[in-house]
């Protein structure tokens, strides 16, 4: 014969408490400065209110994902970022730019591995510079050498890079040579 449920209403609590929890730290970033030096110095970059430069590797970022726009009044990126395709990842990059002079692209493999910031997992990325930031997977406009159906990108949740099917769909951050 089974047994009735019965609820004991401290169990009930504490267990909303730690679910609460868990959920409330599965939003926030998480960084480790035991041992571990951080790799994006809010003071190496200039903030040029929706794009950042880096002194260090003279590259202009944008501060918001494609499909995010930058909140003057709150200082964040606001909306909903998009997700593409790498073919229209680099279509919306060409497109996306109105000058011949310092045009906006996806950045290389090796560009979009300086502003991960490896003290830090979801995102891996200084919220400071780019705040909002998905912990996600973001294109770069390197393509695989042995697999040309696939291209570089890195995880911001983890900041480790991986080959991807151009076919999939992830985020992207346009860069530009600083003027």
């Amino acid at each position: 014969m089974n047994k009735p449920i019965t609820f004991n209403m401290a169990n009930i609590a504490f267990s909303s408490l730690i679910l609460m929890s868990f959920m409330s730290h599965s939003q926030e970033q998480n960084c480790y400065t035991n041992n571990l030096l951080a790799t994006t110095l809010t003071e190496n970059f200039v903030v040029l209110v929706d794009q950042v430069s880096d002194t260090k590797t003279k590259l202009t970022w944008q501060r918001c994902a494609y499909g995010q726009q930058w909140n003057i009044s709150t200082n964040a990126c606001d909306g909903d970022p998009v997700r593409v395709n790498w073919q229209n990842a680099l279509t919306i990059a060409e497109q996306f730019n109105t000058t011949e002079v310092n045009q906006w692209r996806l950045p290389n493999i090796k560009e979009l591995a300086t502003i991960v910031e490896k003290q830090c997992v979801s995102p891996a990325i200084n919220i400071t510079l780019f705040p909002n930031t998905p912990s996600e997977t973001y294109w770069t406009g390197s393509t695989t050498v042995n697999a040309f159906d696939k291209a570089w990108a890195i995880a911001f949740y983890n900041g480790r890079n991986s080959k991807k099917l151009k076919s999939s769909d992830n985020y992207i951050r346009l860069v530009k040579f600083t003027e």
